[in-house]
């Protein structure tokens, strides 16, 4: 009866990894297309934009390497048994030998094999080309935007099998493994919360105290908006507040109607570091070590593929089961780390928001506006 119960379990968990496997391809056509073909004259060109940009991809850089070194100190997946047939790989293929396949020789092929880098690489080039000849690529165009929207109603509906299939795969494992199973877990969230709290307290204060932006007062007007993501676990949905807040500090209206909308798609460190966290988790699962060229890898395919998709349901999972297989890594992690998911979420917006409502204070700073915070406004 028990071996029936596990064989069922693991039907289930796989039912639901595949399930996520099928949103891969046409999420990134429609996103990667309608993105980079929609950005003819959008405000990222502008020298704020820019500017928002590169300090963007500096603090996500920072976030990834914090969501390294918390798995390399508490080494959560190295007591987890995974027996899948991905848990006997010996090993990612190295730097040279990925980056010569990340090049497709069909997006066909790349599609059919959920392949991520060489489908980023392919919708990349046929986005640039669509922005270059926009008028006669707009049937295309239009094509990818509403291929894109249904994929995101696809997407609630395959994550409202999530319960099931976080269930199953956490009967299965601990059919397997038994408490140690258990202990990885509990180690894997206290590893979370701990790279999260660091880099809401110790990342973002340093920012704070080196471009002289008044500790207090960008508290009290961030609060609110703090609040709401905790509430809610939603970074999206405490955006009004924060640009209310932010622009009580004493932000300008218009720097902030550019670099807070740029940031729901390219400034949740929050989420970076739950990415690189889940990469290595799976790999100290199956015993597989990971060479610094593959790390390094790692972290560029995770800035490429976590861009823009703020929107989409459970989307670190997504992302995550685009970019394990690339590198032999196994998906029966997936909704192991999904069972933890909403504990660690409660502090990881937070910190997504916070760094939304700090990035448009940096910015203000670089572009030489004084008297952030002096006296907060009220609207």
């Amino acid at each position: 009866m028990w071996d029936l119960l596990q064989i069922a379990a693991e039907s289930i968990s796989t039912v639901f990894l595949t399930l996520v496997k099928s949103l891969l391809a046409p999420l990134l056509l429609g996103l990667v297309v309608a993105s980079l073909g929609r950005s003819r004259g959008s405000a990222a060109a502008g020298r704020i934009g820019l500017r928002a940009v590169i300090y963007f991809e500096l603090i996500t850089t920072v976030a990834l390497l914090v969501g390294w070194a918390a798995m390399e100190i508490f080494e959560p997946g190295a007591a987890l048994p995974i027996t899948g047939s991905l848990g006997a790989a010996k090993g990612g293929p190295g730097l040279a030998e990925t980056l010569v396949h990340a090049v497709p020789t069909s997006g066909i092929e790349a599609m059919a094999k959920n392949s991520v880098l060489p489908m980023m690489i392919f919708f990349g080039l046929i986005g640039w080309a669509v922005r270059a000849r926009s008028e006669a690529a707009a049937p295309l165009l239009e094509f990818c935007e509403a291929l894109l929207a249904i994929t995101m109603e696809y997407a609630r509906y395959v994550m409202k099998l999530a319960p099931y299939g976080m269930v199953a795969a956490v009967i299965a494992t601990l059919m397997g493994g038994g408490w140690k199973s258990v202990n990885s877990l509990a180690l894997f969230v206290a590893a979370a919360l701990s790279a999260q709290l660091f880099m809401g307290i110790v990342v973002y204060g340093a920012l704070l105290l080196m471009f002289r932006i008044p500790v207090w007062s960008f508290v009290k007007c961030t609060r609110q908006a703090l609040g709401i993501a905790f509430a809610t676990t939603a970074s999206a949905a405490a955006l009004p507040k924060a640009i209310e807040g932010m622009e009580r500090f004493g932000v300008r209206r218009e720097l902030l109607g550019i670099v807070m909308p740029l940031g729901l798609s390219f400034n949740l460190a929050g989420s970076n570091i739950q990415l690189m966290m889940g990469v290595l988790f799976a790999a100290q699962a199956a015993r597989i070590p990971l060479s610094f060229s593959q790390i390094l890898l790692i972290l560029l395919t995770l800035k490429i593929a976590a861009k823009g998709v703020a929107g989409i349901p459970r989307s670190n999972f997504v992302i995550l089961s685009a970019t394990l297989p690339s590198f032999q890594l196994p998906l029966e992690t997936l909704p192991l780390l999904l069972a933890v998911d909403s504990i660690i979420d409660a502090v990881r917006t937070p910190v997504n928001v916070l760094g939304n409502c700090l990035a448009p204070a940096v910015i203000a700073r670089w572009e030489g506006e004084d008297g952030l915070g002096q006296q907060p406004r009220q609207l």
